[in-house]
């Protein structure tokens, strides 16, 4: 169960990197970062926080960062965040080229 359960994970994070970021209307908007750390977004339902967070993706796009650094992935389950973030850092050691 947990090996398909990696392999499902794994693959949706693969596809996610292949996928171009939304196009989306600029909020103008001011977000606190820590240099380092992952971005987290807390809110009430249907505030906006995924378009958020895909406005910060695609900031972080047009600055440089590679698109295999940026992780934009939905799911609503979270017993599977730990899994997720375990196997994202995963590929981002071995690269997401050669897991394909």
């Amino acid at each position: 169960m947990e090996s398909q359960l990696r392999a499902t994970i794994h693959q949706k994070i693969v596809d996610s990197q292949a996928l171009p970021l939304p196009r989306l209307t600029r909020r103008d908007i001011w977000l606190p970062t820590v240099k380092g750390k992952a971005t987290a977004i807390i809110g009430m339902r249907r505030a906006g926080k995924t378009s958020l967070l895909r406005q910060v993706l695609a900031d972080r796009d047009a600055h440089g960062t590679s698109r295999e650094g940026l992780l934009d992935i939905s799911f609503e389950d979270e017993r599977l965040a730990d899994l997720l973030v375990e196997i994202f850092y995963q590929l981002c050691r071995v690269g997401f080229a050669s897991s394909q």
